[in-house]
């Protein structure tokens, strides 16, 4: 959709796939729209080659890598950048420093239930930092009372809101 023509003349678009992963079966469907689509089929590397004609010249190719990564991976990174967030986190954002261990905790057996393909371990793991996070989300102020296992390990909303939607994107995956 970025491409233009300097006289205005109307663009035609020739999109291939032309290489990914060894295996793959995934084709480009639309190849002559401004935005084809295609459905990966396997983790890795894709590459697509954009071509554009005014009617009177091609334009030079032009190539876009599209890497693609298993659930698994993504909820990984979720989980990673979650956890970088929590072991940064002030001590006035969090209840105790105890807590926040734990949290992190659960968020390290996440990503080690994930490698040792658990994922029902890791999705418990995932509701378990979900239901120390989410008062903000949920009820608009952290959840300070109740038993223990209803108060929010956070206690900033400000960082309960970069934390929350991160979990919760990663448990819908799983």
């Amino acid at each position: 959709s970025a491409s233009s023509d300097s006289d205005y003349d109307p663009l035609t678009y020739l999109w291939t796939l032309n290489s990914g992963p060894v295996g793959s079966i995934a084709i480009l469907s639309d190849t002559g729209s401004e935005t084809p689509e295609f459905v990966p089929d396997l983790a890795g590397i894709y590459t697509t080659q954009l071509v554009v004609n005014d009617g009177y010249a091609d334009s030079t190719p032009d190539q876009v890598n599209i890497a693609v990564i298993t659930t698994e991976q993504y909820v990984e990174q979720q989980a990673m950048e979650t956890l970088n967030i929590i072991t940064g986190l002030p001590p006035g954002s969090v209840t105790t420093s105890g807590n926040q261990t734990a949290l992190g905790n659960f968020l390290t057996q996440v990503i080690d239930s994930l490698q040792k393909a658990k994922v029902n371990k890791a999705r418990e793991k995932l509701e378990k930092a979900i239901a120390r996070t989410d008062g903000c989300a949920l009820r608009g102020s952290p959840d300070i009372t109740g038993g223990a296992t209803k108060k929010d390990y956070v206690i900033s909303c400000v960082d309960q809101n970069e934390i929350y939607p991160l979990l919760v994107s990663a448990l819908a995956l799983l």
